[in-house]
């Protein structure tokens, strides 16, 4: 994710990576390699008690908010694994992206009382992806709900999500249908210089 001159990952443990618990770093990198040792954001947006994981990056360009939308199970959830939402502090932005973002909150309207995992927002924020085996799934081969894509919508950053629809059995099956991710728009071929006429 670009932020200015800057490019931005968003980390979460992984094998091989040895990394506190299941927490959300990030890492300040330059193209494909990471340059700069990931840092942990804090228990602020890492509680030691649960998991922090499934980190989405947001950075609202038009009101210059970043965000992190991430999952866990934590106290005050509602049920699963919930969707929470942890925001930058405007006091911080000469730190940068490290160390200066929010407490994680409950985005009710896009959790559940089953698990609520994986999210992929579109650039603009106004569209959201999510898995969640939530009422109204495709039924696994045992009858509970499975893992399905669901989408939520909202007419401006300012305003809460829409209550998440299902994509439907032509995207979702009764297996685990996980992991959804925004494909960025391709760019534009460029175009070749006119050639030059030989006299």
């Amino acid at each position: 994710m670009r932020s200015g001159e800057k490019r931005i990952a968003v980390l979460e443990k992984r094998m091989g990576l040895h990394l506190e618990n299941e927490d959300v770093y990030v890492n300040v990198v330059g193209g494909v390699r990471v340059k700069e040792p990931a840092v942990d954001l804090g228990s602020e947006i890492n509680d030691p008690r649960c998991d922090s994981n499934a980190p989405t990056f947001f950075r609202d360009e038009e009101n210059e908010v970043t965000r992190i939308y991430l999952t866990g199970q934590r106290r005050g959830g509602l049920g699963d694994f919930d969707i929470y939402v942890s925001t930058q502090r405007k006091d911080a932005e000469d730190r940068g992206f490290v160390g200066t973002f929010g407490p994680a909150v409950l985005v009710r309207e896009l959790s559940s009382p089953r698990r609520d995992t994986r999210t992929a927002i579109r650039r603009d924020g106004l569209e959201m992806f999510i898995s969640s085996s939530r009422a109204g799934s495709v039924p696994d081969p045992t009858g509970q709900p499975s893992l399905d894509l669901w989408v939520s919508t909202r007419a401006s950053t300012h305003d809460p999500w829409s209550t998440p629809a299902n994509l439907g059995s032509t995207v979702n099956t009764p297996a685990a249908d996980s992991g959804p991710a925004r494909v960025p728009r391709p760019r534009r071929p460029r175009s070749a210089p006119p050639a030059r006429r030989r006299c």
